[in-house]
């Protein structure tokens, strides 16, 4: 059963503490109504991702506003999450901030939300829109460096010899924009990196049951030939830990590398089952808040690309 816990905010003026306008910002004699629809209220990351957009919008920006804030217990699905936002549009909000489940099966929600005058806000990822002008901003990582940064971290590891390296490529969702970026970048980096190769490529793994399965398989196939994994995201890399565990590679020393910092991820890399994990800010408050403000004060609104980085096993303190 969904479990939603709704907030609602009055948010007063303070002085805003960023160089992107003009000295005095401009006050707004209209309550704005903004919905922000995640697609977990259980996990942790999603809790301060909810916490650090109130806190900007509440405390950092001139604004009056009324917030409508739904947590979901979605369970990560995209039909339960759609629903979700349809609850939302019947408040008509000014502003509808999504993170979104998958690339796919929002298209109509959000073409909706713009006949109802909703501006769609997309954050942590991306989705397919039928039209470009149907979202205000999207505010994620540059997917294209996170697969670059994956391939930069197998260098690491490899570096100290000669040998040539096959690793194993286990994409998330088939055709979606995310997995087509990561899977450019880290193709386009290893060009500069001789001794290290593709072996083979999984797709489509939308859920860690897929990524558990198709590495089994990928083991049972290439068994020792297999001297890393590079996986898509949180899900695709547990299914690997899942599948490592059981055929008991995990002592093997085999690196693996994933997009992403969820919960679970942290715990297993600080333990060291993951070598390292290509990390994001979660910090969107700031860029949410800039993002409406920007729109209100009728200027140009653009997308924001959030920078990533390295974290490599042991290294506890950039999970805080």
């Amino acid at each position: 059963m969904k479990k939603k816990f709704l907030f609602v905010l009055s948010m007063f003026s303070v002085l805003l503490g960023t160089s992107c306008f003009v000295n005095e910002t401009p006050k707004f004699e209209d309550k704005i109504l903004v919905s922000i629809s995640l697609p977990n209220s259980e996990s942790n990351n999603f809790i301060n991702v909810i916490n650090n957009i109130e806190n900007y919008l509440t405390n950092e920006y001139s604004m009056t506003s009324h917030i409508e804030i739904e947590y979901t217990k979605s369970n990560n699905e995209t039909k339960g999450q759609v629903e979700d936002i349809k609850t939302l549009l019947k408040n008509n909000p000014d502003y509808l901030i999504v993170y979104p489940v998958s690339y796919f099966g929002f298209e109509e929600i959000i073409a909706y939300a713009n006949n109802l005058g909703s501006k769609v806000i997309i954050i942590g990822s991306d989705v397919r829109v039928k039209q470009k002008n149907h979202i205000l901003s999207i505010i994620k990582a540059d997917n294209v460096e996170e697969g670059a940064l994956c391939a930069q971290a197998f260098n690491d590891y490899y570096e100290i010899t000669s040998k040539n390296y096959g690793v194993l490529e286990i994409q998330g969702e088939l055709g979606s924009a995310i997995t087509r970026d990561r899977a450019k970048g880290f193709r386009e980096k290893l060009i500069e990196y001789n001794n290290i190769q593709i072996l083979d490529v999984s797709q489509n793994n939308r859920h860690r049951i897929d990524s558990y399965a198709h590495t089994k398989e990928m083991i049972d196939s290439y068994g020792e030939s297999i001297h890393g994994v590079f996986a898509h995201n949180e899900q695709v890399g547990l299914g690997v830990f899942d599948a490592f565990l059981e055929a008991e590679y995990e002592q093997k020393n085999i690196p693996v590398i994933l997009i992403g910092n969820n919960e679970d991820v942290m715990r297993l890399i600080i333990a060291g089952k993951f070598y390292a994990s290509i990390v994001s800010d979660l910090n969107y408050g700031i860029h949410v808040a800039t993002v409406i403000e920007t729109d209100i004060s009728n200027k140009i609104v653009s997308d924001i690309i959030i920078e990533s980085h390295i974290s490599y096993s042991g290294m506890e303190e950039n999970y805080h």
